[in-house]
């Protein structure tokens, strides 16, 4: 089964209709199919919760988050050392935000592929086979 890592601005295109949202509606109804397996760590979650709050207020972002955790998305709240390891790891080598070090991390430690709408930001990992984007 394909596994596929979601960072924040994957669903953050998704919610506010921007360039690949429809990309990320598709995956997430695969997800709920069973045709591909969807995760995302708690510290991606918290950068969709902050900038939906922004823009949205508080209300309307907890029943978005709210509807994220009740979804086919899996959201990994824990953080190995291995994880710690490779998130500082990828922070310090690629210059990516401490988030998407986060995701890219947790893509690396199931082996999946990692879904940004930053993929100019994130094409370094992909060319570097750090990990498939």
């Amino acid at each position: 089964m394909r596994k596929l890592v979601l960072d924040s601005c994957a669903l953050i295109a998704l919610f506010k209709g921007e360039k690949g949202g429809m990309i990320v509606a598709d995956l997430l109804a695969d997800g709920k199919k069973g045709i591909c397996d969807i995760s995302m760590h708690r510290a991606n979650l918290t950068e969709v919760f902050y900038d939906l709050y922004r823009a949205r207020g508080l209300e309307a972002s907890q029943a978005l988050v709210h509807s994220i955790e009740k979804s086919c998305i899996k959201i990994i709240d824990t953080i190995s050392q291995e994880m710690m390891y490779n998130a500082g790891r990828i922070k310090v080598d690629y210059k990516v935000s401490f988030a998407d070090s986060f995701a890219i991390a947790c893509a690396i430690g199931l082996g999946a592929t990692l879904v940004t709408a930053d993929r100019h930001e994130m094409s370094v990992l992909d060319e570097g086979q750090i990990v498939p984007i």
